[in-house]
C-alpha cells in the first residue's frame, strides 16, 4: 500500500514538472513570436546585382504590404556570402533564394519553405528549373561533356545552383572531376558575366541557369545561334523545359519563412502570394506568373548529397557538432526536463529518505526498461527503414493467422496496401490459405533455414523468385519473412533465348545452303546436313575435321582469314573445295567472325553454296556472248551495205525521175498545142488522153522524185515566214475546182491558234493538198472539213495539229497503218476504181516527220471535232475517215500581219443572221460570232432569211440561197454582209 502511494506521489510530482516545462516553453515562444511588427524584410539572393535585384523584387514587396495588414514588406538583396549570415542572424524575416542555398538554410536554420515561384518565358509558366552547359556554335572540337577536359571552363559562383552545382552533378556523372580534369575553373560572379566569357572566347565552355541565354537573345544583349547546348542526360523530368539545357530539373525559387517568424504571418503572406495575378505588376517585374504550393525539395537534396555540399559535406561522418545542431532543441527540452525531474527529486528526497531509496530503485527500472523499449523501437524502425530502401518487395506475416504485418513500397506497388489482410488473400485473391504455402518448410525443424522458390503469381502474371525465412517481430513473435525478386523480365528473355535458338536450330538444320560453325584454328564444331550432303561426309567424320582438309588451295587459307578478320565478314568469295571422294567443285563463301564477350575472336561462321553448274553455265554463256558479238558484228557490216545500197537506190530514182520529166513537159506542152487547134472528136479525145496520161505520169515522177529525195535525206526544209490562216483558205480554194459535180461541200475550221509562223508553207501545202485530194476522191456526197488546232505552245515554239475529215467510203481498220507504205492503197479494187500510186501517203508522212511531228488515220469518223458541235445526222451513211497530222513551227513574233480580233465593243450584244443548208457551217459560225459576244440567228433556206432580214441587223452565209430578187431587195433596206475574212471560217461551193 505504501508504495503505491510513494508511485501515485512520484507520478503526480512528475506530471506538474512536465507541466511547468510546458507552460514556461509557450509563455516564451509566445513572448518571441507573437510580437507585432510594423517592418517585414524579405532577404532575396541577388544573382545579378542590387539593382536588378529591387528592381525585379520590389513591386512583391509592395504588393504584399497592399495585401496584409500591420506590416510593411520590404526588400533586402543579398549576395550569396551574406544570405547565411543574416538568417543566422535573423535580420530577415523570410527569405527568396535558389533552391540550394534553401535547402542548406532548411538544415542549418530551420528555414521552411511557404511557396515556390511560377516563372515565366516566352509565354510559358515553368515550375522547374535546370542547368545549361554550353560552348560557341563554331566549336566543332566540343560536341560532349567529355571533350570540355583539359579545356577552361566558367560556372557563375562556387554556391550557384544553376550557374554551377546542376552542372558539376552532371559532370561527375560522366566521371569527371571539374577541379582536376578542366583546364582552368573560373567563377564569373553573374550569369551574363558567364554568358560574354564565352561569346569573347576568354573561356572555352561554361554554364548558366536555364533561360540565361534565352532572355539574353530577348533583351538584344546576344544571338542564341552563336552558342550550342550539350544535352546528354536523356531524362525524362526535363520533357517541361522548352530551354536549352543540360542537366536535370528541379523546383523552382522557393519563399521561406525564418524559425522565429510567426506562423500566422507565414500563413498570410503564402496564401497572398498563391492569390497573385499572374498580370499584377508584381508578377509581371518579377517576370513569373505568380506563384504555387511549396514543392518538394528532394532533388536538390540528391543533388547536394551527391556532391557532398552543404548540409551533406560531412555525409557519412558523425560530429558532436552536427549532433548539436541537429538535436538541439530535443537536448535543451531534456536537459531542462532533467533539471526539473532533479529538484524534485532532491526535494522529495529532503523530505523522505525511504521515498527517495524507492524512488532510485523505480528509477533504474524505469531506465532500464525504457532503454529496451527504445532500442526495441529503433531496431524495429531500421529494419522496416531498410526494407522501404530496397527495390524487391518484402512482406512479414503471421504463420498462425495469416495476417499481413507489414508490406514495403514496392509490394504495396504490386498487390496494395494490405496489412491486416490474410496474406493469401492479398497476393493471390484466395479465400483460403495458398496450396503452396512455406510455413511448413521454414518452420518447426527448419527455422533459420531460407527457402528459394520461384513462382507466377496468379494476379499480375509475374515470375518472382522469392526467398522465405523465419524472423523474431518486435513483439516476440516468430514470423515469416518474404522477399520476392521480380524476375519477370529475366524469365522473357530466357524464353525468347530458348525460341530464338529454336529458330537458330531449325533455319541451321532445314537450310539447303550448307553451314559451318569452326574455331579459329579451323575446326568443325558443328555442321548441318546440308554441308554432309554437299561434301560426302558423316557428322561423326566432319565434326573435329579441319577446314585446310577441304580446301583446294588451303594454302590461301591464311590470306582469306586475315580479311574476314579485318572487315568482320567476307562475302561472295569464289574458292574451290573437295570432297570426300575427291571431286573438286567451285563455291560461294560467305563467312563471318565469332566473339566471346571481349570481344576476342574465337572461330568463324560461314554458308557454303555449290556454283559449279553456275560457272559452267557462265563459261558457255561467254562463249555464246562471243558467238553473238561476232553475228553483230556481221550484221552491222550487212546494215552498212544495204544502206549504201539504199542511198544508190534513191540516188539513181532521183537522176532518173530528172531525166524523165524533161520529155514528159514536152509532151505535155504538145498536148496543149494541138487541143487549141481545130481538131475531130476522135483527134481531140486522143489529145486529152495523152495529156490526161502524162499529167498521172509526171505526178508520179514528183512523188518518185520526193520520195528518193526523203530516203536519200537530200531534202531540206525551208524556213520562211507565212501565214497558216491564209495557206488553208487557199488550199481550200485550191482544191474545190476538183470537185466537179459532186454534192460534195468544203468547210475549213482554224481554231484559235497563232496564225504568223516560220517554217516550210510549200511542204505544209503539199501535205494538206495531198490529203484532201484524196477525200475528194474518195467522198461521193457530203462534206469535207479542213481544220487546224494547237496541240502545244511554249513563248518562240507552237505545234499545230491538222485534220481532214470526209464523209466517203472509210478505210478498213486492218489498213489502217500499211496506207502509209509505199506504193500501198487500202485495197486493189480502190486502185483500179480511183487510180493513184499509193506514194502520197507515205510522202506526207515522211514529211510531217521532217518537221517534227507525226501523221496517222481514224476510221470511221465519229469523234467530234473541235467547233464542231452539231447534233443532226449524218449527211450519208458512210463511215468516213479522219487524217491526222502534227508539225512544229516557229512563232512569227516580229510580224506585223496576226490577224486582227474582232471589235468586241462594237459587236457585242447585236444579232446576226447566218444562212446555210450545212449544218456543220452554221454550227461553225454560231460558234465564232459566239466569241464575239453577238447573238447568232440560224436559218437554212433564202425564203426564211429574207423574212428575218426586217428584223436583223447583219447578215452572212451562203449567197447562193437567195434569189436575185430577194438579194436586192436585202440590200436595199439596208442589210451588211458579215465579213467572212475576221471571222476566220470559209464555206465553198
Amino acid at each position: 500500500m505504501a508504495t503505491n502511494n510513494l508511485k501515485q506521489r512520484i507520478n503526480k510530482i512528475t506530471w506538474i514538472a512536465v507541466l511547468i516545462f510546458f507552460s514556461l516553453f509557450i509563455l516564451l515562444s509566445t513572448e518571441v513570436f507573437c510580437g507585432e511588427k510594423t517592418l517585414v524584410k524579405i532577404g532575396v539572393l541577388a544573382k545579378r546585382g542590387t539593382e536588378r535585384c529591387l528592381q525585379k523584387w520590389s513591386p512583391t514587396a509592395k504588393y504584399l504590404t497592399s495585401k496584409i495588414a500591420g506590416g510593411k514588406f520590404v526588400v533586402v538583396p543579398l549576395d550569396f556570402e551574406e544570405i547565411y549570415s543574416s538568417v543566422e542572424k535573423g535580420k530577415v524575416d523570410f527569405v527568396l533564394t535558389n533552391p540550394s542555398v534553401y535547402v542548406e538554410l532548411e538544415a542549418l536554420q530551420g528555414i521552411n519553405r511557404i511557396a515556390t515561384l511560377k516563372n515565366m518565358h516566352s509565354g510559358g509558366v515553368y515550375t522547374v528549373f535546370g542547368g545549361v552547359v554550353f560552348c560557341k556554335s563554331d566549336r566543332d572540337d566540343i560536341r560532349h561533356l567529355a571533350d570540355i577536359k583539359k579545356k577552361s571552363f566558367m560556372a557563375v559562383k562556387e554556391t550557384s545552383f544553376g550557374g554551377w552545382r546542376m552542372a558539376w552533378r552532371e559532370f561527375k556523372e560522366k566521371g569527371i572531376d571539374p577541379h582536376s580534369d578542366f583546364a582552368t575553373l573560373k567563377f564569373g560572379g553573374t550569369h551574363d558575366a558567364v554568358v560574354y566569357s564565352v561569346l569573347k572566347g576568354e573561356v572555352d565552355a561554361g554554364t548558366v541557369r536555364t533561360d540565361t541565354l534565352e532572355r539574353m537573345e530577348n533583351e538584344g544583349k546576344i544571338k542564341l545561334k552563336d552558342f550550342r547546348a550539350i544535352h546528354e542526360h536523356k531524362r525524362q523530368n526535363v520533357n517541361c523545359l522548352s530551354f536549352l539545357h543540360s542537366t536535370r530539373a528541379y523546383p523552382e525559387w522557393p519563399f521561406a519563412k525564418m524559425i522565429h517568424t510567426p506562423d500566422k504571418l507565414a500563413e498570410k503572406v503564402s496564401m497572398a502570394l498563391i492569390a497573385m495575378p499572374k498580370n499584377s505588376a508584381a508578377a509581371k517585374a518579377a517576370k513569373c506568373a505568380g506563384w504555387t504550393i511549396p514543392l518538394s525539395y528532394q532533388p536538390v537534396h540528391e543533388c547536394l548529397k551527391e556532391l557532398k555540399l552543404g548540409p551533406y559535406k560531412d555525409l557519412g561522418k558523425i560530429t558532436l557538432a552536427y549532433v548539436l545542431r541537429k538535436y538541439r532543441l530535443s537536448i535543451s527540452a531534456i536537459a531542462l526536463l532533467l533539471i526539473v525531474m532533479t529538484g524534485s527529486i532532491l526535494f522529495i528526497l529532503n523530505s523522505n529518505q525511504k521515498v527517495r531509496i524507492a524512488h532510485l530503485k523505480m528509477k533504474s527500472e524505469v531506465r532500464v526498461r525504457m532503454k529496451a523499449e527504445k532500442l526495441l523501437d529503433i531496431e524495429r524502425k531500421q529494419l522496416l527503414s531498410m526494407f522501404d530502401g530496397i527495390d524487391e518487395v518484402v512482406y512479414v506475416a503471421d504463420p498462425n493467422t495469416y495476417e499481413m504485418l507489414y508490406m514495403n513500397s514496392p509490394a504495396k506497388k504490386h498487390w496494395g496496401d494490405g496489412v491486416g489482410q490474410k496474406c493469401h488473400y492479398v497476393l493471390q485473391k484466395l479465400d483460403s490459405p495458398c496450396p503452396f504455402c512455406t510455413n511448413d518448410r521454414i518452420f518447426g525443424d527448419n527455422t533459420g533455414t531460407s527457402y528459394i522458390w520461384e513462382f507466377q503469381n496468379t494476379v499480375n502474371h509475374r515470375w518472382y523468385r522469392c526467398i522465405d525465412k523465419v524472423i523474431n517481430w518486435p513483439d516476440g513473435r516468430l514470423v515469416r519473412h518474404e522477399m520476392a525478386i521480380d524476375i519477370h523480365n529475366r524469365k522473357e528473355t530466357e524464353e525468347s533465348l530458348r525460341e530464338s535458338e529454336e529458330k537458330y536450330r531449325t533455319l541451321f538444320e532445314d537450310s539447303r545452303d550448307a553451314i559451318y560453325i569452326n574455331t579459329r584454328e579451323g575446326e568443325f564444331v558443328d555442321v548441318n546436313q546440308s554441308m554432309l550432303d554437299l561434301f560426302g561426309y558423316k557428322k561423326e567424320e566432319m565434326i573435329g575435321l579441319n577446314a585446310k582438309e577441304i580446301h583446294v588451295f588451303h594454302q590461301n587459307r591464311p590470306e582469306v582469314l586475315k580479311k574476314i578478320d579485318e572487315k568482320g565478314s567476307y562475302k561472295n568469295y569464289e574458292l574451290q573445295f573437295r570432297k570426300k571422294d575427291g571431286s573438286v567443285m567451285d563455291c560461294l563463301l560467305n563467312a563471318t567472325v565469332r566473339k566471346s564477350d571481349d570481344g576476342s575472336i574465337i572461330g568463324y561462321q560461314g554458308v557454303i553454296r555449290d556454283i559449279t553448274k553456275q560457272k559452267q553455265a557462265e563459261l558457255e554463256l561467254r562463249k555464246i556472248n562471243e558467238q553473238l558479238e561476232q553475228a553483230i558484228a556481221n550484221a552491222n557490216q550487212m546494215a552498212v551495205e544495204a544502206e549504201t545500197a539504199n542511198m544508190a537506190k534513191s540516188e539513181f530514182l532521183a537522176n532518173m525521175s530528172h531525166e524523165i520529166r524533161t520529155p514528159m513537159n514536152g509532151i505535155l506542152g504538145f498536148s496543149d498545142l494541138l487541143l487549141e487547134d481545130e481538131l475531130t472528136i476522135e483527134q481531140r479525145e486522143a489529145a486529152e488522153t495523152i495529156k490526161k496520161s502524162g499529167e498521172n505520169l509526171l505526178s508520179l515522177i514528183n512523188d518518185i522524185l520526193d520520195l528518193s529525195k526523203v530516203e536519200s535525206k537530200k531534202i531540206e526544209l525551208e524556213s520562211i515566214r507565212f501565214n497558216v490562216e491564209t495557206l488553208m483558205l487557199d488550199v481550200g480554194e485550191l482544191v474545190r475546182t476538183n470537185l466537179g459535180e459532186k454534192p460534195v461541200e468544203i468547210n475549213c475550221q482554224i481554231g484559235d491558234i497563232h496564225t504568223n509562223l516560220v517554217g516550210d508553207p510549200t511542204r505544209l501545202r503539199q501535205i494538206i493538198t495531198n490529203l484532201t485530194g484524196n477525200a475528194i476522191k474518195f467522198t461521193h456526197e457530203g462534206e469535207i472539213i479542213i481544220g487546224v488546232t494547237t496541240e502545244k505552245e511554249v513563248d518562240e515554239e507552237v505545234t499545230l495539229k491538222f485534220y481532214i475529215k470526209d464523209t466517203g467510203i472509210g478505210i478498213p481498220e486492218d489498213k489502217l497503218e500499211s496506207i502509209f507504205e509505199s506504193f500501198t492503197q487500202a485495197d486493189g479494187s480502190t486502185t483500179r476504181e480511183f487510180g493513184g500510186t499509193g506514194l502520197g501517203l507515205t510522202i506526207s508522212k515522211k514529211f510531217a516527220q521532217l518537221m517534227g511531228g507525226d501523221m496517222w488515220a481514224e476510221s470511221p469518223a465519229n469523234e467530234n471535232l473541235p467547233l464542231n458541235h452539231s447534233t443532226t445526222q449524218p449527211l450519208n451513211q458512210n463511215p468516213g475517215s479522219i487524217f491526222y497530222f502534227t508539225a512544229k513551227f516557229k512563232k512569227d513574233l516580229k510580224s506585223t500581219k496576226q490577224a486582227k480580233p474582232l471589235n468586241v465593243d462594237d459587236l457585242e450584244g447585236k444579232s446576226i443572221l447566218i444562212v446555210d443548208d450545212n449544218e456543220t457551217a452554221l454550227i461553225v459560225a454560231a460558234e465564232i460570232v459566239k466569241r464575239a459576244g453577238m447573238v447568232p440567228v440560224l436559218v437554212r433556206s433564202g425564203e426564211e432569211a429574207l423574212d428575218r432580214l426586217k428584223a436583223e441587223a447583219l447578215v452572212a452565209g451562203d449567197l447562193s440561197l437567195v434569189k436575185n430578187s430577194e438579194y436586192s431587195m436585202s440590200y436595199k433596206i439596208g442589210t451588211s454582209i458579215a465579213d467572212t475574212k475576221d471571222s476566220r471560217s470559209m464555206h465553198y461551193y
